[in-house]
This record gives structure tokens, sequence and C-alpha cells, in this order.
């Protein structure tokens, strides 16, 4: 019979992983940091909105206010930044990875499981299709090589990037009228979007304590039957 994992393991596992999820919980912070102050960052750091918030609305508002080779170039960093950490975090714990995420989706759990299903029969479409966080998870949760996994990914963003710059140039003069009213309403809409990110982080966590309070209460149960 195998031997279990010694504590310098259990505890080299624990170090691995905390490596690899504090870019991803930064990259959490930073995101509603950039929604918070976006009003404010819109029209005097762009650059900085992007690469806080890589959203697709802020994309389409910035997108006239940069020249094409710093919106692609931002762009693809912003994006790509966290995409490594979720692929090794996969890659490292596989399905129990996966499993984690769904368990703990709350309403979007529904969603997750529907994407986990459609990575199974496409991964490679689904990759380009939409490369984020929890996709590049299963990539590397599936074992995805990392050539076609680099290459999916990048391939997919740039072309994101590529529909969302066309669509703010064929939008450009409503989309001038949207940021004029934002820059007008700079202060008032600042003030509002705090509030509601505060609120909104506020009740995330809340869910998040209860989701983990009912998973260790059903371990328990489960722990207690075997």
């Amino acid at each position: 019979m195998p031997a279990g994992p010694t504590p310098e393991d259990s505890a080299r596992r624990r170090r691995k992983l905390k490596i690899l999820l504090a870019p991803v919980i930064l990259t959490f912070v930073a995101t509603s940091l950039g929604v918070a102050f976006a009003p404010a960052l819109l029209d005097r750091a762009p650059v900085a909105l992007i690469l806080l918030a890589p959203l697709i609305r802020h994309l389409v508002l910035v997108s006239p206010a940069l020249d094409a080779p710093t919106f692609y170039a931002v762009g693809l960093v912003s994006f790509f930044l966290v995409d490594p950490f979720a692929y090794l975090l996969g890659r490292e714990y596989g399905t129990a990875a996966v499993d984690w995420i769904i368990r703990h989706s709350g309403g979007a759990r529904g969603w997750v499981r529907w994407v986990d299903r459609m990575f199974r029969r496409a991964a490679p479409l689904v990759l380009v299709v939409s490369p984020g966080p929890f996709v590049n998870l299963l990539a590397g949760a599936s074992g995805m090589r990392v050539p076609l996994w680099l290459g999916l990914n990048i391939g997919g963003t740039l072309g994101l990037l590529i529909l969302v710059r066309r669509f703010g140039e064929a939008l450009a003069e409503p989309i001038g009228v949207v940021r004029a009213f934002i820059e007008a309403n700079v202060l008032v809409l600042t003030l509002g979007s705090v509030a509601l990110v505060t609120v909104a982080t506020a009740l995330r966590r809340r869910r998040m304590r209860r989701l983990t309070r009912e998973t260790q209460r059903t371990d328990s149960v489960v722990d207690d039957s075997v």
C-alpha cells in the first residue's frame, strides 16, 4: 500500500498553491479597483484602466483614445497576465481545482458547468472563443500541451481585441458622446461606482463564507458516513 504524503510534501504543496493563487487574487482585487475608479481613469489614465480591469466595456470606451499598437499591446498584456497561473493551477491540481470552482461558483454554477461541458467537447474552440481564467484552468487540468495552449490563448485574445477595435471605430461618434457624459459627471459617477463595487464585494464575501461553511458541513457528513 503506497504511503501517504509526508508533512513536508503537504507543506510544499500548500506553498505552491499560495504562490499560484496570489496572482489570481491580486488580479481580482485589481479588477475591482479598476471598475470602482473607471469613470476617473477613463480620460486621465486609460492605459491604467485597461491594465487594472480589461473588461469589454472599458476596452470599447478606451479604444478611440489609444493608437492601435498601444491598444493591442496593453490589451494583450492585461488579458494574459493571470492566464499562466490559472493554467498552472489546473495542471497542478487537475479535476480537484475544477470541482472546487464549481462548488464555490454560487449563482454562476450552471454557467460554470456548461463551460466545463463545452470544453470537454471542443477544448480548442472554447479556448479561442473565451480565453478567460476558468477556461485556462480547464486547459491545464485537461493536460493540454503548453505550445497549443499558448497559441490558442493568444490567438483568441488578439481576435477579441481586433473585434473590439473595429467595433470602437464603427461607433466612434456615440462612444464619444458617452465619454463626454462620463467626463462631465466624473465625480458623481466615480463615487457611485465605488459605492456599488464596495457593496458587491461585501455581498460576494458573505456568499463565499456561507458556501465555505456549507462545504465544510457536507464534507463532515461524508467523513462521518465512511
